[in-house]
């Protein structure tokens, strides 16, 4: 019985070690690996990652390895994105520097980009209305709806319908007279991807 009772202590003492044991790695656990994954992942999700992720980037583990790696391809990301922002400033100041009017519709015939002589030289009064996203049909409609385009007189339907199709499979220079007795000499051209890609030059 005395036997027993020793050997019954030990086995408990060795169970509560275990027991301690079990805790003291499950904390270390917590903290150190799922706590650090969770932010992360955290990183990973939030606007500034760079950042939030630079303190985990410490240490030579598993975790640190890919904290590192994180911080350099967001690095990356942002250098390649300033890079593009710029190249995009450049030629947009490119773009309204030319006298010529200037404008690109994607394939869905949405305007991309317009230059300020183009508002100015077919859209006057309406340059508002001539802004990204807009349908190259809605464009024009606001056009013949405040008299912008005399040849239109009576027939408006018709000569936006043939409008479009005229921009959407554009052939060569054309000329068309404006309001005030302008007239504008106009060359579209779709480019490989299906944008159409226009100068209009005053040739009053």
């Amino acid at each position: 019985g005395g036997l027993l009772l020793r050997r019954s202590r030990i086995m408990t003492a060795l169970g509560l070690l275990g027991l301690i044991s079990a805790i003291g790695i499950a904390g270390y656990f917590q903290f150190s690996v799922v706590r650090r994954l969770d932010r992360l992942r955290n990183s990973m999700r939030s606007e500034e990652t760079a950042g939030d992720a630079a303190p985990l980037a410490a240490g030579r583990d598993e975790i640190a390895e890919m904290a590192r790696s994180f911080i350099h391809f967001v690095g990356e990301i942002n250098r390649r994105d300033e890079e593009v922002r710029q190249s995009q400033q450049r030629l947009t100041g490119a773009i309204e520097s030319i006298s010529d009017g200037f404008s690109l519709y994607d394939a869905d015939d949405r305007l991309v980009m317009a230059n300020g002589r183009y508002r100015e030289m077919l859209y006057p009064g309406i340059e508002d209305a001539v802004r990204p996203g807009q349908s190259f049909e809605a464009i024009i409609r606001e056009a013949v709806g405040h008299g912008l385009i005399p040849e239109v007189e009576g027939q408006a339907e018709a000569w936006i319908a043939g409008r479009v199709r005229q921009h959407a499979q554009p052939r060569g220079v054309t000329v068309q007279q404006r309001s005030g007795g302008r007239w504008i000499e106009i060359k579209e051209r779709r480019t490989e991807g299906g944008d159409t890609v226009a100068i209009y030059s005053d040739i009053t």
